[in-house]
């Protein structure tokens, strides 16, 4: 149940990113549009690339995970791995 909810607000907030920068486009010049773009993509992609450390903020193991994500976030199995341990029950 946990995991529907973060997956709803990742495609809102993917949704959000593509509505900026349509958004951006009216607003701004096209000659600044490029840049604009580039700095929602940015966003976007750090947002996602540190989804697991973000998710595992409040757990024991906070640290490690974010090592974990920071160093094999790269690597699809090392984000996986990241995610799961960020979204797995505390042992007590």
């Amino acid at each position: 149940m946990l995991a529907a909810g973060w997956i709803v607000s990742i495609v809102i907030g993917i949704l959000a990113i593509f509505a900026g920068i349509g958004l951006s486009h009216s607003i701004f010049p096209s000659s600044l549009f490029p840049i604009v773009g580039l700095i929602f993509i940015a966003a976007a992609g750090l947002f996602l690339y540190f989804l697991p450390s973000i998710v595992g903020r409040h757990k024991i193991n906070a640290e490690a995970i974010f090592v974990l994500n920071f160093f094999l976030g790269w690597t699809l199995i090392g984000w996986v791995a990241a995610l799961v341990w960020a979204v797995a029950k505390d042992k007590s």
